[in-house]
């Protein structure tokens, strides 16, 4: 619902308007209303400001940074807590409010019980919070990373911001290309946290509390609880599926109900149809939804998310805005980078931007089924890496093998293609196969290499023994705090946030979170990928959306790379002074582009993934 920023000025020698820089940096974070503060001790001046997007309490006298009356705390916050209300009548009985804004219930927890609140909050959430009397400031970010923090720290200054772009406002840091992060990059589609894209500016990691204090010379990090899978079996297979049911209709319900219009991204499959049903079981009709169209021509390359959500709006009677696309949007390309902090090559991140956009003609908060698929095992590579872990050992350990085999063409139908590419990433260890399998792009020289190096520091068996439920157990919790956090989450945020929109993810909500992390692994995938939601889906009449076949959200990118509208893409890539290449062969871009354009090879990840980096550091450096 905002934009927050914090300069720790640790030299006493800035007036305001670095802060005032932030503040105009990310105003589109919150259009409503934009304020600062200064705060000067003994130590250093503390620099806190808020942008401001009005969601609950819509008065001024709820704008931020928030202060309790006698000064001495002081707080600005960027998100939602859903139960802040229940927090008021079990921690703030004796308190008078003001407001009925959940940042004033923030405020007040915080003063009263400190950081040991946190792990009571359901919601979204980027806290700082200033104590005058001890010095002391607090940061915290969501056990998800749904609301963005970014820092930068030298001798002078510590500066903290919800974009990398406030943070380079401030004229205070060297703007400077971290190329190192290229090869992550490429290979997974987002830079690797905590890092980022330039030199010296990191990401605060999800579910963290830091603190420091100048006076004191203190820096300290906590990690918020986040509930872990229980090994117990489900006792009752109903039962579990009427609980998640619940929570779903009665999360859905309350993240809607607020002092301004909601919306939902519908694009027809399980997840953000499941959520309009759980809308109209509660007697939601008429509920504005987004979805994505494309012209007759591009229909027979786009996914059928378009026929989908219009079959569901018209069952559960929501109001429908479609955004028809085309190729034509290339044109737009370096227009829509230049408002990116740092790119995420994720296809769905532009369409994001364009619902977005159409959305906030009508809406100010919009819904997402982004984290059903990696709390839910919802993706293909989950379905394939179950039947590989089910494959005995004996086998799996001659895998490599197959590749000193001529490889075998699959048929060119969907799921053909989708096992002949499993086989290229198959490996003898089930660790390496998996962190395989989540990149998209493998055809660069350092994949291999690279894989094995994230899979040493990231995915790590949770268990004692080697069995399918470790494994499996592991390997969703690898695509929950590597993929949906950097680029699900990223993208949702980012791209909301630049037409003034607060996406809620009902799917994260604490309540439907520790169910289903007490379901496990191996019953997630018992009788087929996302079962459970989808059980839940036919009984609200839902069985066509469940038959579809699983397809993401994208453009058509592979088609649209082959047309001439393709060089508004491309252009940077010609560019053979281009940053990119002092990481990546010119040459080797060349030959892979042109296999690309003739229909020999489909090297659409790659090339995408390598033209919007391309573009994004010839506008940025």
């Amino acid at each position: 619902m905002c934009g927050i920023h914090i300069i720790v000025d640790k030299q006493n020698q800035l007036d305001e308007k670095p802060i005032q820089r932030m503040l105009s940096a990310t105003h589109y974070r919150g259009p409503d209303a934009q304020d600062w503060t200064q705060i000067v001790s003994s130590h250093q001046t503390i620099w806190m400001a808020n942008n401001r997007l009005k969601i609950s309490d819509l008065r001024d006298i709820a704008n931020q940074p928030m202060k309790t009356g006698n000064g001495q705390y002081t707080l600005v916050f960027n998100g939602a807590i859903y139960n802040h209300i229940a927090l008021r009548t079990t921690h703030l009985t004796e308190t008078e409010f003001a407001t009925q804004s959940d940042t004033e219930t923030l405020l007040q927890l915080v003063a009263r019980h400190g950081h040991s609140i946190f792990s009571e909050l359901n919601g979204m959430f980027a806290i700082a919070f200033y104590d005058k009397l001890t010095e002391k400031l607090s940061i915290a970010r969501d056990r998800w990373g749904i609301k963005p923090l970014y820092w930068f720290e030298n001798n002078a200054f510590l500066i903290i911001s919800s974009e990398i772009k406030g943070i380079l406002a401030t004229g205070l840091v060297p703007k400077r290309p971290n190329l190192n992060q290229i090869q992550h990059y490429l290979s997974f589609k987002f830079p690797r946290r905590p890092q980022t894209f330039y030199e010296n500016i990191f990401e605060v990691e999800p579910g963290k509390i830091c603190q420091a204090s100048y006076r004191d010379d203190l820096h300290t990090i906590r990690q918020l609880y986040i509930p872990q899978r229980s090994t117990v079996k489900i006792p009752d297979k109903e039962g579990i599926q009427k609980n998640i049911a619940q929570a779903l209709e009665e999360t859905v319900y309350q993240y809607t109900t607020a002092d301004v219009p909601s919306g939902l991204f519908l694009s027809g499959g399980i997840d953000s149809t499941l959520l309009l049903a759980s809308l109209y079981t509660k007697g939601v009709k008429d509920f504005p939804v987004f979805t994505i169209g494309y012209t007759d021509s591009d229909k027979p390359y786009a996914t059928k998310d378009q026929h989908f959500a219009q079959q569901a709006a018209r069952q559960y009677r929501a109001d429908m805005h479609e955004v028809v696309v085309d190729s034509q949007l290339f044109v737009q390309f370096s227009e829509w980078v230049k408002t990116i902090d740092q790119p995420v090559a994720d296809g769905a991140a532009w369409l994001t931007y364009l619902l977005s956009q159409e959305a906030r003609k009508y809406v100010k908060i919009i819904l997402s089924g982004a984290g059903a698929d990696e709390l839910f095992a919802g993706y293909n590579r989950h379905w394939a890496y179950y039947q590989y872990l089910r494959t005995p050992s004996f086998i799996r350990k001659s895998i490599p093998l197959l590749h000193h085999i001529p490889q075998y063409k699959f048929a060119k139908a969907h799921y053909g293609r989708l096992w002949e590419k499993a086989l290229q990433q198959l490996h003898s260890s089930p660790e390496q196969t998996y962190v395989r399998f989540t990149s998209g792009a493998t055809s660069f020289p350092w994949h291999k290499e690279l894989s094995s190096h994230i899979q040493a520091e990231l995915f790590t068996n949770t268990g004692q023994k080697e069995s399918v439920e470790n494994y499996l157990t592991s390997a969703l919790h690898f695509d929950q705090s590597h993929y949906l956090i950097s680029d699900v989450l990223t993208i949702t945020d980012r791209m909301t946030m630049q037409h003034g929109i607060e996406a809620r993810v009902p799917y994260l909500d604490n309540t439907v979170v520790e169910q289903a992390q007490n379901i496990p692994a191996t019953d997630l995938l018992k009788y087929g990928k996302k079962w459970l939601l989808k059980d839940i889906l036919s009984q609200k009449q839902g069985t066509a959306y469940n038959k579809r076949r699983k397809e993401g959200f994208g453009m058509p990118l592979g088609h649209w790379l082959r047309k001439p509208v393709s060089d508004n893409i491309f252009r940077s890539l010609q560019n053979s002074n281009s940053l990119i290449y002092e990481i990546v062969d010119y040459t080797w871009v060349q030959q892979l582009k042109k296999n690309h354009i003739t229909g020999s090879a489909d090297y659409t990840s790659e090339l995408w993934g390598l033209s919007l980096l391309a573009t994004w550091l010839e506008l940025n450096f």
